[in-house]
């Protein structure tokens, strides 16, 4: 996901916007691994927290939480507020 969230703001650099959103989109089946799609889920709420300091737990389906200023660099923009959206499909 970090690799997911620096992509998503070079872009966002990159196209001179404003703000930047990472959205996870989980698309449900019957075919879905329960016990993978909680540990994804869990590892997405420990995600959360340590990007927002704690401030956030837990991300629920259909919120969008931010703005954060992430530490940048020259490639990664620290001046673009990042938000952070989760969204899930049943197929």
């Amino acid at each position: 996901m970090l690799h997911a969230v620096a992509g998503t703001l070079a872009e966002a650099k990159k196209h001179s916007a404003s703000n930047a959103l990472f959205m996870v989109h989980t698309f449900v089946t019957k075919q879905i691994d329960k016990e993978k799609f909680k540990m994804n889920n869990k590892k997405l709420n420990d995600f959360v927290e340590v990007i927002s300091s704690g401030k956030y737990k837990k991300i629920i389906e259909g919120e969008i939480l931010g703005p954060f200023n992430i530490a940048g660099n020259e490639l990664i923009p620290p001046d673009i507020p990042l938000y952070i959206g989760k969204l899930t499909t049943l197929r």
